[in-house]
Order: C-alpha cells, then structure tokens, then sequence
C-alpha cells in the first residue's frame, strides 16, 4: 500500500493506493476491510468484505542490453511493451550523441538500435551510454510506463575488428 486518501468532501470514503510494482495480478479480487479506528478512538467500524478490481501495476524495465555488431545495439526488456519510436533511445558515445533507429522485434520484448548515420559504428572498448529519450512514450500492455535507467555498456573487443 502507498497511500490512504481521505477527501475532505468525502470523509467516509477512503482511497487506497497501491504502491507501483506491487501488483502482478489483473482482474476481481475479495477484499476485507476491518480494524479501522478514527484517530482517538477505541471503537472499530465493522468488518466490510466486498469485491475490487485490479489492474496489474509492474512496469516494464530493461532486463539485458547487448552490442550485437558494429552499428546494432540489442535492448531486451522484461516483460511486452509498445510505442516504440526510432526516438525512444538516446545513444552516446563520449558525450557525443548517435544518431538512431530503433524497431520492436515481433516478440514484442526486444528493441533493436542500429546507428543511422553512414560510416559511424561502435569501437571495441569505448563505452555506449544508452538512455530513455525524455518524453518517450513506452508502455507495457496494461499501460504501465517505461522505467529505465541509463546503462554504460562497454563494446566488446570482438566488435570492429
């Protein structure tokens, strides 16, 4: 649980909010409520069981991310997602930003990255920074958005040789 909101114009009602990534299951679940006191007081209200529906709330995050050859980074997430877009990604190279395409495999999980701009590719050694682009809209099927954090891969000698 995250939070208990109690509107002001609605002070019988309370508003439960779960926190994000702890809810896996989408669908109707029992629900029992009990215990609950007024601040001060010993009297509890009495037990309510009713039925709720939830909507599962784990965002999809980057699980593996690989150099696949000279130009073509492979980013493979944890779980489905969509709204992949050839900006969804920022590459960099020595703060030096790469120009990029990105394409949803059809599995649905995987993005691959190919550098865009004729003649650039990656050096074995140096270190690819791979950030989400600002504004991106990535999702997973429920809708929950992106969570990534930039990544520093550094290219294997076997590429560029």
């Amino acid at each position: 649980m995250k939070e208990a909101i109690v509107e002001s114009s609605a002070l019988n009602t309370v508003k439960l909010v779960l926190a994000q990534d702890s809810n896996v299951f989408t669908g109707e679940r029992n629900f029992t409520i009990s215990n609950i006191k007024a601040k001060g007081s010993n009297v509890a209200m009495d037990k309510v069981k009713t039925t709720i529906t939830l909507n599962e709330n784990v965002a999809p995050k980057l699980d593996t991310a690989k150099v696949k050859n000279d130009s073509t980074l492979v980013l493979t997430f944890t779980e489905a997602i969509t709204g992949v877009v050839d900006a969804s990604f920022e590459l960099s190279i020595d703060n030096k930003a790469l120009a990029t395409k990105a394409t949803l495999d059809a599995d649905g999980k995987t993005v691959v990255i190919t550098l865009a701009t004729a003649g650039e590719s990656f050096v074995a050694g140096k270190t690819v920074t791979v950030k989400a682009a600002t504004g991106n809209a990535i999702k997973d099927l429920k809708g929950n958005a992106l969570i990534f954090t930039p990544q520093n891969i550094t290219i294997p000698s076997t590429i560029g040789q």
